[in-house]
């Protein structure tokens, strides 16, 4: 990838960490930790699809040691463009568990947009749907691959996904073992200061532009936006897509 970390300095840094404000960790450890106390508890709902947090981390976890198991890095970039699906958020959380950086970005972005972000970032790897709103996502993509010589592999979420792509949702609903022993995911555990992911601009006036998030960043804006609407552990989130399917999800 060629992009820099963000160009936050050490001092400024150390600021947040005294403040309190940024830590260590990353949302890994807090997954994990309900995962395991709380497997039963259900995490998402997405039209016929019900997960537990314990199925939604295993599956999180098979996908990490995938996304390893493909030589990925944290030099790489996972894009995904796909609706609120729960594919969305098991790619997201399969990617910061990996250490890998990524980027999600608007479905309704065309050729134009998913160029210049799949080339700004030299994205590795980018998840689609195969349909969406009678679009054809793969039908832009065959067009596009000529241009975007790092992309490498290419993931599917929908019905008939076509030989040469990977169908990720037949992978998520697959129970496998994972592809990298446990200390490989363990090591790949990244630290708060992390550059977690290139969050994109709708592009309204001109190209997307990017916006550089460490995981501390990120969660810290989180923690914030939970305390001021007092979000608890038992809040639920409606998170409408405007497609077939509205996707419940747990706090």
């Amino acid at each position: 990838m060629r992009i820099d970390d963000p160009q936050i300095t050490p001092e400024r840094m150390r600021v947040f960490a005294e403040s309190g404000q940024w830590s260590n960790t990353t949302s890994n450890e807090r997954f994990e930790e309900i995962a395991r106390t709380e497997p039963d508890k259900l995490a998402i709902v997405d039209g016929d699809v019900r997960l537990t947090f314990g199925q939604y981390f295993g599956r999180c976890r098979r996908l990490a040691s995938h996304f390893i198991a493909l030589g990925l890095t944290e030099k790489d970039v996972i894009a995904a463009q796909l609706p609120n699906w729960n594919e969305v958020v098991t790619v997201i959380n399969a990617a910061m568990m990996a250490g890998i950086p990524f980027c999600q970005f608007h479905s309704d972005f065309r050729s134009r947009e998913v160029q210049f972000i799949c080339s700004f970032t030299e994205a590795t790897l980018l998840v689609v749907p195969h349909h969406f709103r009678g679009f054809d996502y793969l039908e832009m993509l065959e067009r596009l691959r000529p241009e975007l010589p790092k992309l490498k592999h290419v993931y599917v979420v929908g019905t008939d996904v076509p030989e040469g792509y990977v169908d990720l949702r037949r992978f998520l609903e697959a129970d496998a073992p994972l592809e990298v022993p446990e200390g490989e995911l363990a090591k790949r555990q990244p630290h708060g200061n992390d550059l977690c992911r290139i969050a994109f601009t709708s592009g309204t006036t001109g190209d997307p532009k990017a916006v550089l998030h460490l995981h501390n960043t990120t969660n810290c804006a989180v923690h914030i936006l939970n305390r001021e609407q007092a979000i608890t552990e038992s809040s639920i989130f409606l998170v409408v897509n405007g497609g077939a399917k509205t996707s419940r999800v747990a706090a």
